[in-house]
């Protein structure tokens, strides 16, 4: 079936070249490509400072080059306003005469708009393979920038949630040195480093004197790609973001150049007094005049991912102090009328009644100074739902034969946890009057069936999990008197435990029957076409749930083949016979 589509596009995305990457010419940026000299953030130097290494990310270009670095901070209000600190002069990248020149063009802040921020890219191991689980989040708006200082602030278009273990790393505005101080980059694209300096900062200028913190590092370096990366003080805060080394020479390898200049966060915070070009305004909302802003962590909400009909407790975690928080569930008809909603970072919910069935949201409103936000958690209420696939395991469907009708739960994995596949425990049949059938599988999903007279036929099924049964799902089915009478297949012997022989003959028919036939069965998937005294091609077995047991490619030009099952431990398997213009399936008891 084609489907129509519509692509519109909303923004064309201009691309600069990285300009930054001269340490290694014809070395791309990228896992494996920084200096010799750093360390992982994983290794022993960087145990101490998981939890705000878990605030810095990569910058990478909207065609995915890796650029620079950055980290997420709070703010006073502690609201989760993701805003982003990284360096003036990634922004100032356009072309001509537009590059480094000090002024930040629509152009380049529009680029600089598109950016992909990458967190937790993190080797899984000191000397470890490359990340294999980060998180990304596309786009961004402009905030304030300042070549003094070389800082540029953005608010990601996007808010990072629990799962990801993102933090807001805090921040000082204090003009005292550090006195120790860390690095956290991601040089030249590479995974997360970490670099250590156990001296004091000085203060040194770059185009005006006392507006960078000097660091020389006695483990691990800085280099292009880490720029805009922050500086932490001793005690975890950032009081910078990385500029460069302005002694920095081609000449001199780069593991021997460990100094570091940073752009003083004291001195963005006033910056040149205007919104644009200061921190002072976004990250104190408050106006409580800067100080300390401590890291947070996202808050979450701990609870199952399906819930029953006695209480069970959800709880928001990590809520700053002094807000305020308040709860409330939707849709409300799944849950009692006493508990809906409270106060608090603990509800306790249950379903309203032992056949409630549906999905919910959990929402979690902090209120603070600035306003309110949400912390949301989806749960499953009750007994599964109907909503699964009932089918026969071919058709059309035979008299004399077994039938093999499968209940797939949540088939293309697309339902919410505590409601997956995984979660049902089995399944409960209701089988057609007046029919041999029985169930199979793990978890009794398939339902066999043995019809020996044409009749629209109605199966039932209902599915379970830990709360209880589901509501019944009824499916028909139709067994015709003439569906499966025009080739004659023979598998002998059956039951068998060693060699069967397959045989495809045609049922007799004068040509007049077979042109009407055809012609009233086109389409149709298998028996309703015909290829008479086609020999098959293809001979493929599976059980009944469906796994591929053994399969004859290329089968010889003969109406009938030996096929060897001697492997097949005992049961019952469903065999597909192939030719040339449809398939033929058939039951074979393997003792």
């Amino acid at each position: 079936m084609e489907i129509p589509s519509t692509l519109k596009i909303v923004k064309v995305i201009h691309a600069y070249k990285n300009v930054f990457n001269t340490d290694f010419p014809g070395v791309t940026p990228g896992f494996g490509a920084s200096a010799p000299c750093h360390n992982n953030i994983n290794c022993e130097v960087g145990h101490n400072w998981q939890d705000v290494s878990n605030s810095v990310a990569m910058v990478l270009l909207a065609n995915n080059t890796r650029h620079c670095s950055g980290v997420l901070l709070n703010n006073s209000c502690q609201n989760l306003t993701p805003y982003f600190l990284t360096a003036f002069h990634c922004v100032d990248v356009g072309p001509g005469a537009d590059l480094g020149n000090g002024n930040l063009t629509p152009n380049e802040i529009d680029a600089a708009e598109d950016w992909v921020f990458r967190f937790q890219y993190k080797s899984p191991a000191c000397n470890g393979s490359d990340a294999v689980l980060f998180y990304s989040f596309s786009g961004s708006q402009f905030r304030a920038a300042f070549q003094d200082t070389d800082f540029a602030l953005f608010e990601l278009n996007s808010r990072p949630n629990a799962s990801t273990g993102i933090t807001y790393s805090g921040w000082t505005s204090t003009t005292t040195p550090a006195s120790s101080s860390v690095g956290i980059h991601h040089p030249n694209g590479d995974v997360m480093k970490i670099s250590i300096d156990e001296n004091p900062a000085t203060s040194v200028g770059w185009f005006q004197p006392n507006t960078h913190w000097r660091v020389n590092f006695n483990d691990g370096v800085v280099q292009h790609g880490s720029s805009g990366s922050p500086l932490f003080n001793q005690d975890r805060l950032v009081v910078g973001q990385l500029h460069g080394n302005q002694n920095y020479s081609t000449l001199i390898p780069y593991c021997d150049q460990p100094i570091g200049e940073y752009g003083r966060f004291d001195v963005s915070w006033v910056g040149d007094s205007t919104n644009a070009t200061r921190l002072s305004n976004w990250l104190d909302p408050l106006g409580v005049g800067g100080g300390t802003i401590t890291t947070i962590t996202i808050p979450s909400i701990t609870g199952p991912d399906r819930i029953c009909a006695t209480n069970t407790n959800f709880t928001l975690q990590n809520v700053p102090a002094g807000q305020t928080v308040s709860w409330a569930v939707t849709p409300t008809h799944l849950f009692p009328s006493t508990g809906r909603s409270g106060t608090g970072t603990t509800a306790a919910l249950r379903a309203a009644s032992s056949s409630s069935s549906g999905l919910a949201t959990l929402t979690y409103t902090i209120d603070t100074d600035c306003g309110e936000y949400q912390v949301q958690k989806q749960l499953w209420v009750g007994v599964p739902d109907t909503g699964m696939q009932v089918e026969a395991y071919y058709y059309p469907i035979c008299m004399n034969e077994y039938t093999y009708i499968n209940a797939f739960y949540d088939p293309f994995n697309a339902n919410p946890p505590g409601n997956k596949a995984s979660d049902i425990t089995n399944f409960i049949w209701e089988q057609p009057s007046g029919v041999s059938c029985f169930t199979a599988g793990t978890k009794n999903e398939v339902l066999a069936c043995w019809f020996t007279n044409p009749d629209n036929y109605i199966v039932r099924v209902r599915a379970v999990n830990s709360c209880g049964q589901g509501a019944l799902r009824t499916v028909h089915f139709n067994v015709d008197s003439w569906g499966c009478s025009y080739f004659s297949v023979g598998i002998n012997p059956n039951p068998a435990n060693g060699n069967v022989t397959i045989a495809l003959t045609e049922t007799p028919l004068d040509d007049a029957a077979k042109s009407v036939l055809q012609a009233e069965n086109k389409g149709s998937r298998e028996f309703q076409q015909y290829s008479f005294n086609t020999p098959p091609h293809r001979i493929w077995v599976v059980d009944i749930v469906g796994a591929e047991r053994l399969c004859v490619e290329n089968v010889p030009e003969v109406n009938s083949y030996q096929l060897d099952i001697r492997h097949l431990t005992p049961g019952i398997y469903v065999v597909h016979i192939e030719h040339r213009n449809g398939t033929v399936v058939r039951q074979l008891r393997v003792e």
